[in-house]
């Protein structure tokens, strides 16, 4: 049984994705795995996911290290020691590495061969100079010594290619839904309730790069709409109050099915810039199996979903596009056949078989 040493940047808590998926596929292919996560102190953003039978391994991060230099120092040095101490004991084949940062607690003479899974454009997350450069440095030493690179999604990849002048391959491995029951009729359909106005939902984490003013748009355009946002809010981002929007904070991901089962509508209302153009979205995929329409901002990597999603692209478009799903009684642009044909094809299962044949035949 071949083992992977699976560094994670967020808890293991955390709301679930891309991270948490694939390590619980890649333990039911036959790996052996280790996640190493750094526990949050915001437990209040955090949810409950089950370990699916992979050994969690957290650890602690000294806090106000990105104040203090000398915190700093110490917590890399702890962090480095940890890491190295499972690599000892673990004896991994593989090392798998989520987020760029991670590059600086590995030791630079390791037996097992490295695996980059660039999730998003890391060095994004970030606006201080300094920050970027760290980030990108991590990044562009993680790429020249990682045996196997992953990117989520097209436009990623070729961002990497052109910024790190990268010589090897990237395979684009993009997300996926974690759904099984896929039934003629989903379960999660339901009618409308009594209630005369009309329920849009998001749900996923709530940041920077969510649209506030197109919430706006759609409750002050609208007198019949409300808005229900379910996620973990990270600190800076500004909560809007209005009578007509509710925040419910994070949900466990099996219980996302009770929060939208009366839902009209799923919006993925995001600030377009250069982190989201990279997002291949978790959320379009499990949106779409909840078999409701859906609306979202417009950018090129997502035309992946345009029989499934109606897109806009400025605020005055937003008000055409909901108009026209109201007064189809927000009916589905895509039919239940080409739902199922679509989940089949997109499962995290099947993202995974992937994966295992680039590591089977390419290292």
């Amino acid at each position: 049984m071949k083992k992977v040493l699976y560094l994670m940047h967020i808890d293991w808590n955390w709301i679930k994705q891309r991270p948490h998926f694939i390590a619980e596929k890649l333990k039911d292919k036959g790996y052996d795995i280790r996640v190493l996560y750094p526990l949050s102190r915001k437990r209040k953003n955090l949810t409950k996911n089950e370990d699916r039978n992979v050994k969690l391994c957290p650890y602690l991060r000294i806090p106000l290290r990105g104040k203090f230099k000398f915190l700093s120092y110490i917590d890399e040095k702890l962090v480095k020691f940890f890491i190295k101490f499972q690599i000892i004991m673990y004896k991994p084949d593989y090392i798998w590495v989520t987020f760029p940062e991670l590059n600086k607690f590995l030791p630079q003479n390791t037996s097992a061969k490295i695996i980059y899974d660039c999730m998003d454009d890391a060095v994004e997350f970030f606006s201080k100079t300094e920050q970027r450069e760290i980030m990108q440095n991590n990044e562009k030493e993680l790429i020249k010594r990682a045996n196997l690179l992953l990117a989520s999604s097209e436009y990623l990849k070729n961002k990497l290619l052109k910024k790190y002048n990268v010589r090897n391959e990237i395979y684009v491995i993009r997300n996926a839904h974690k759904f099984t029951n896929l039934t003629d009729k989903t379960e999660i359909q339901s009618e409308r309730s009594i209630n005369t106005n009309f329920k849009i939902c998001y749900f996923g984490t709530i940041s920077s790069w969510f649209d506030n003013e197109a919430i706006t748009c759609m409750l002050n355009n609208f007198n019949n709409v409300e808005i229900h946002l379910i996620g973990p809010i990270e600190d800076g981002y500004e909560k809007l109050t209005h009578n007509r929007l509710k925040y419910y904070g994070p949900v466990d991901h099996r219980d996302l099915a009770y929060y939208v089962s009366d839902a009209d509508c799923f919006i993925m209302p995001f600030i377009l810039n250069e982190l989201i153009k990279s997002v291949d979205p978790v959320k379009l995929y499990e949106y779409i199996y909840f078999n409701k329409s859906i609306i979202s901002v417009y950018y090129d990597e997502i035309r992946y979903f345009n029989n499934f999603v109606e897109f806009y692209d400025s605020k005055d478009d937003l008000k055409k596009v909901l108009e026209k799903i109201i007064l189809s009684n927000f009916e589905p642009k895509y039919s239940n056949v080409e739902r199922l044909k679509f989940l089949k094809d997109n499962t995290w299962d099947s993202r995974v078989n992937e994966i295992n044949k680039l590591i089977s035949t390419k290292i």
